[in-house]
């Protein structure tokens, strides 16, 4: 991934519902297009809450994002039900 030109934005979601964490994604990545969500558990626990929660709205937000997860210490697109280290997400080009 290229950050030279994005802002890195880390986030801890676990205090946030997943419905408001899309939309914090959407609003957050309105105004800053070029940025890349980082996302990772503190626990393995935590990272597969995360990735329940993108599974949940994958087929909505595929469209809009490009997801990315960390297998392996790899980068990949991002695929339902694999399981990751961590992820990252950018807003398409609009």
């Amino acid at each position: 991934m290229d950050t030279v030109h994005s802002a890195v934005v880390m986030m801890q979601w676990r205090r946030l519902s997943a419905t408001h964490s899309v939309d914090t994604v959407y609003t957050f990545t309105g105004q800053y297009p070029a940025a890349w969500f980082y996302v990772t558990g503190s626990t393995e626990t935590r990272t597969r809450l995360y990735r329940m929660g993108i599974n949940k709205y994958f087929d909505i937000v595929k469209e809009d994002f490009d997801i990315m997860g960390e297998h392996q210490s790899e980068w990949e697109w991002y695929e339902k039900g694999r399981d990751y280290q961590a992820y990252a997400v950018h807003r398409k080009n609009q």
